[in-house]
């Protein structure tokens, strides 16, 4: 009889059980060897009863269910900051708009600013003529002057009309721009409001992650650890399903039906028997209580 704690893993394709302790190297042993007696013999060891096949097989399934509920979690906690993003990119795309509208507005006033320099530069230099024509002593000065005047007097009122006309599309505009701000203090609001719903949301989703990872680490640690690392294993290469029910001869991992020499293996609840399509671990629902 056995003396130490081990697995035995009976590979579906061949009547061989693997004793895969330790001290045993993967060495194969007769099916026959797994009799009631040696079952008995675990089951009265301490901690023994946790190295039986169904009891194994129903922690596994309730194993699963919290993974499967642990992957929903945290795709849900990462669809939070992927909300939040589209309430920001709203209310970047309409402050955009509006900064856009405001970014005219200034071009347009500087260059109004700008035009206005001119004619107080021009009315500068009327004003210097002016006194030159004040001293003037001939009539060729003076017709010379006043012509410089004139010519001075209409860049001015041409200017003139330029700064009115841009004056009265900046007022326009201006108005204009109302429908747009009122936009971005909608997608404003609404970022604002969500910034804060989201950073408590996301706590509260992080929390809950943490807790069901703990509640899961609780109930791994009851499950024998050479099952726990083929089901961890197995979970891992295929999406979040590590043991599969068989109904109706059909593995509901892969659907690939099982032959009848597998469907035995399973029934007898020797050892863990894996799909030989998609290895995950194989169950009868009805033989599991979870």
């Amino acid at each position: 009889m056995l003396r130490e704690p081990g697995w035995f893993f009976l590979h579906p394709g061949s009547c061989r059980l693997y004793d895969t302790r330790p001290s045993s190297r993967g060495m194969t042993v007769g099916c026959e060897l797994f009799t009631e007696g040696l079952k008995t013999e675990i089951a009265q060891r301490p901690g023994g009863h946790h190295l039986l096949v169904p009891d194994t097989l129903a922690k596994l399934v309730s194993l699963q269910s919290l993974d499967k509920e642990l992957v929903k979690l945290e795709a849900e906690a990462k669809a939070q900051p992927g909300w939040m993003a589209a309430r920001e990119r709203n209310y970047l795309e309409a402050k955009a708009v509006v900064e856009q509208i405001e970014a005219k507005i200034r071009e347009k006033e500087l260059l109004i600013k700008q035009k206005e320099l001119d004619i107080a530069s021009r009315e500068e230099q009327m004003a210097k003529i002016e006194v030159q024509l004040n001293a003037v002593k001939t009539n060729r000065d003076f017709d010379t002057f006043k012509h410089q005047i004139e010519g001075l007097r209409a860049d001015n009122s041409l200017v003139e009309d330029e700064v009115l006309a841009l004056m009265t599309e900046v007022e326009e505009t201006r108005r204009g721009m109302g429908p747009e701000k009122e936009t971005l203090a909608a997608a404003k609001k609404e970022y604002d409001e969500g910034k804060a719903e989201a950073q408590t949301t996301f706590a509260e989703m992080q929390k809950k992650v943490q807790n069901h990872r703990s509640l899961r680490d609780h109930k791994a640690e009851e499950i024998p650890p050479e099952a726990l690392h083929l089901y961890n294993k197995i979970l891992g290469a295929r999406s979040g399903s590590g043991i599969s029910s068989v109904i109706d001869q059909t593995c509901q991992g892969c659907f690939m039906e099982i032959t009848m020499h597998e469907l035995t293996l399973v029934k007898k609840s020797d050892s863990l028997i894996q799909c030989k399509f998609c290895n995950r671990i194989l169950y009868l629902p009805e033989d599991i209580s979870v």
